[in-house]
Protein backbone atom coordinates (compact mmCIF):
# COMPACT_ATOMS: atom_id res chain seq x y z
CA UNK A 1 0.00 0.00 0.00
CA UNK A 2 1.42 3.41 -0.98
CA UNK A 3 1.09 6.46 1.17
CA UNK A 4 -0.40 9.56 -0.44
CA UNK A 5 1.74 12.64 -1.11
CA UNK A 6 0.49 15.17 1.39
CA UNK A 7 1.06 18.83 2.12
CA UNK A 8 3.62 17.84 4.77
CA UNK A 9 5.65 16.00 2.15
CA UNK A 10 5.56 19.07 -0.07
CA UNK A 11 6.61 21.28 2.84
CA UNK A 12 9.55 18.97 3.67
CA UNK A 13 10.60 18.92 0.00
CA UNK A 14 10.49 22.73 -0.28
CA UNK A 15 12.30 23.29 3.04
CA UNK A 16 14.96 20.77 2.04
CA UNK A 17 15.43 22.29 -1.42
CA UNK A 18 15.66 25.89 -0.25
CA UNK A 19 17.74 24.88 2.76
CA UNK A 20 20.36 23.39 0.43
CA UNK A 21 20.27 26.47 -1.87
CA UNK A 22 20.68 28.85 1.08
CA UNK A 23 23.47 26.74 2.63
CA UNK A 24 25.41 26.69 -0.66
CA UNK A 25 24.94 30.47 -1.09
CA UNK A 26 26.18 31.14 2.45
CA UNK A 27 29.20 28.88 1.89
CA UNK A 28 30.07 30.55 -1.42
CA UNK A 29 29.67 34.06 0.04
CA UNK A 30 31.86 33.13 3.02
CA UNK A 31 34.58 31.74 0.75
CA UNK A 32 34.43 34.79 -1.53
CA UNK A 33 34.83 37.18 1.40
CA UNK A 34 37.72 35.26 2.97
CA UNK A 35 39.70 34.61 -0.23
CA UNK A 36 39.57 38.01 -1.95
CA UNK A 37 39.92 41.29 -0.13
CA UNK A 38 38.23 43.22 -2.93
CA UNK A 39 41.00 45.80 -2.91
CA UNK A 40 42.70 46.22 -6.25
CA UNK A 41 44.17 49.67 -5.65
CA UNK A 42 44.50 51.62 -2.43
CA UNK A 43 42.68 54.70 -3.66
CA UNK A 44 40.57 54.28 -6.78
CA UNK A 45 40.15 58.02 -7.33
CA UNK A 46 43.90 58.67 -7.34
CA UNK A 47 44.43 55.64 -9.61
CA UNK A 48 41.82 56.96 -12.06
CA UNK A 49 43.58 60.33 -12.19
CA UNK A 50 46.92 58.67 -12.96
CA UNK A 51 45.61 56.12 -15.46
CA UNK A 52 46.17 58.19 -18.61
CA UNK A 53 49.73 58.95 -17.48
CA UNK A 54 50.41 55.25 -16.91
CA UNK A 55 48.94 54.43 -20.31
CA UNK A 56 51.12 57.07 -22.04
CA UNK A 57 54.23 55.71 -20.25
CA UNK A 58 53.40 52.17 -21.40
CA UNK A 59 52.91 53.28 -25.00
CA UNK A 60 56.18 55.25 -24.94
CA UNK A 61 58.02 52.26 -23.48
CA UNK A 62 56.56 49.94 -26.11
CA UNK A 63 57.36 52.39 -28.94
CA UNK A 64 60.99 52.53 -27.77
CA UNK A 65 61.17 48.73 -28.11
CA UNK A 66 61.48 47.87 -24.42
CA UNK A 67 60.20 44.50 -23.23
CA UNK A 68 61.05 41.84 -20.69
CA UNK A 69 60.92 38.10 -20.45
CA UNK A 70 59.70 37.02 -17.04
CA UNK A 71 59.65 33.41 -15.94
CA UNK A 72 61.02 30.86 -13.53
CA UNK A 73 63.81 28.34 -13.88
CA UNK A 74 63.34 24.63 -12.98
CA UNK A 75 64.33 25.42 -9.36
CA UNK A 76 61.49 28.04 -9.17
CA UNK A 77 63.80 31.07 -9.06
CA UNK A 78 62.23 34.07 -10.81
CA UNK A 79 64.13 35.13 -13.91
CA UNK A 80 63.92 38.51 -15.62
CA UNK A 81 65.65 39.60 -18.83
CA UNK A 82 65.24 43.19 -19.97
CA UNK A 83 65.22 43.60 -23.74
CA UNK A 84 65.29 46.50 -26.16
CA UNK A 85 64.28 45.64 -29.71
CA UNK A 86 64.64 41.96 -28.87
CA UNK A 87 68.21 42.15 -27.50
CA UNK A 88 69.18 41.84 -23.84
CA UNK A 89 70.50 45.15 -22.51
CA UNK A 90 72.18 45.99 -19.22
CA UNK A 91 70.10 47.89 -16.68
CA UNK A 92 71.30 49.40 -13.42
CA UNK A 93 68.68 47.82 -11.16
CA UNK A 94 65.66 45.55 -11.10
CA UNK A 95 63.04 45.19 -8.40
CA UNK A 96 60.32 42.57 -8.45
CA UNK A 97 57.01 42.22 -6.65
CA UNK A 98 55.18 38.91 -7.02
CA UNK A 99 51.78 37.99 -5.67
CA UNK A 100 49.31 35.21 -6.15
CA UNK A 101 46.15 36.91 -7.45
CA UNK A 102 43.89 34.12 -6.25
CA UNK A 103 45.17 34.30 -2.67
CA UNK A 104 45.17 36.87 0.10
CA UNK A 105 48.82 36.43 1.09
CA UNK A 106 50.91 39.57 0.95
CA UNK A 107 53.05 40.16 -2.14
CA UNK A 108 56.66 39.02 -1.94
CA UNK A 109 59.60 41.13 -3.07
CA UNK A 110 62.42 38.66 -3.67
CA UNK A 111 65.92 40.14 -3.84
CA UNK A 112 67.31 39.89 -7.36
CA UNK A 113 70.91 39.20 -8.33
CA UNK A 114 72.40 40.34 -11.62
CA UNK A 115 73.58 37.65 -14.02
CA UNK A 116 74.83 40.16 -16.58
CA UNK A 117 73.50 41.75 -19.79
CA UNK A 118 70.10 42.67 -18.39
CA UNK A 119 69.49 39.23 -16.87
CA UNK A 120 68.44 38.85 -13.23
CA UNK A 121 67.46 35.94 -10.99
CA UNK A 122 65.80 35.84 -7.58
CA UNK A 123 68.05 34.82 -4.69
CA UNK A 124 65.38 32.48 -3.29
CA UNK A 125 62.83 30.26 -5.02
CA UNK A 126 59.14 31.13 -4.98
CA UNK A 127 56.30 28.78 -4.15
CA UNK A 128 54.46 26.84 -6.78
CA UNK A 129 51.26 28.16 -8.30
CA UNK A 130 50.12 31.10 -10.39
CA UNK A 131 51.98 34.37 -9.85
CA UNK A 132 51.50 37.93 -11.10
CA UNK A 133 54.98 39.42 -11.39
CA UNK A 134 55.58 43.17 -11.58
CA UNK A 135 59.05 44.31 -12.57
CA UNK A 136 60.60 47.76 -12.30
CA UNK A 137 63.93 48.21 -14.08
CA UNK A 138 66.08 51.30 -14.27
CA UNK A 139 67.88 51.89 -17.56
CA UNK A 140 69.79 55.16 -17.39
CA UNK A 141 67.26 57.78 -16.29
CA UNK A 142 64.29 55.79 -17.60
CA UNK A 143 62.15 53.69 -15.26
CA UNK A 144 60.69 50.66 -17.06
CA UNK A 145 57.68 48.72 -15.80
CA UNK A 146 56.55 45.26 -16.86
CA UNK A 147 53.88 42.89 -15.62
CA UNK A 148 53.26 39.27 -16.50
CA UNK A 149 51.39 36.28 -15.11
CA UNK A 150 53.40 33.09 -14.81
CA UNK A 151 52.71 29.58 -13.57
CA UNK A 152 55.40 27.81 -11.57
Amino acid sequence: MTRPFTGWHMLATMVGFFGIVIAVNVLMAREAIHTFSGEVVENSYVASQRFNHWLADARSQQAAGWSATIGADPDRHLTVTVLQNGHAVPVSSVSVEADQPLDTILPTQPPMRALGAGRFQSAKPIGSGRWRVRVQAKAGVRMLRFEQDIAV
